[in-house]
């Protein structure tokens, strides 16, 4: 009810003045959090009962019939060793039939097991990669003449602003950043 005055609000107004919508959005916003926190306190095996419900819908695992470790363990070997996440193209239904399972099961594996989804998976094994790797730290990260942008490609990302994205949200620190810090460290442990 908050959120759809707040809406109304906005686009209602003959004309809204910038510093007024931001005023009733920010009131909106913590009337919002009272509200959680009033429910919570009245009530607060709510929190169990949705959890519950969260566990209910899972009960109907799509994964009942199959060894998760074991197909856990194809993925690794997929992503890491044979380095699937080089593919720029890679989306979920394209590894769940490499990995000859459906979409809704590998994304339930993913969620479930790992805690994740596959778009953050993906993007992790990619920095990963870009951190890791010898030939990328050599060529790549270790090497001033060499581009960010290639070797955010050379992992699988399209775009430079993807890489850069992806690095920050995972490593809280930009590719560059990340050069500069492991250049001071490499200069600071040579004798």
């Amino acid at each position: 009810a908050i959120a759809v005055a707040v809406s109304l609000f906005g686009v209602f107004r003959p004309s809204p003045e910038g510093k007024a919508f931001f005023e009733v959005y920010s009131l909106a916003i913590g009337l919002a959090f009272l509200l959680v926190q009033l429910a919570l306190g009245l009530r607060p095996e709510l929190k169990a009962e949705v959890e519950e419900v969260a566990k209910a819908a899972y009960a109907n695992s799509t994964l009942n019939h199959l060894d998760c470790d074991k197909l856990l363990n194809r993925l690794a070997q997929l992503m890491e060793s044979e380095a699937g996440y080089r593919d720029p193209e890679l989306d979920l239904a394209s590894l769940a039939c490499r990995l000859d399972v459906t979409s809704h099961q590998l994304s339930e594996l993913l969620n479930g097991r790992l805690g994740k989804g596959f778009s953050r998976y993906l993007r992790e094994c990619r920095v990963r990669a870009a951190k890791a790797s010898e030939s990328m730290m050599e060529s790549g990260f270790m090497a001033p003449n060499a581009s960010v942008l290639s070797v955010g490609l050379s992992v699988g990302f399209a775009t430079q602003s993807n890489f850069y994205e992806a690095f920050r949200d995972i490593e809280g620190m930009t590719p560059g950043q990340f050069r500069k810090l492991n250049i001071s460290q490499l200069s600071d442990n040579q004798p």
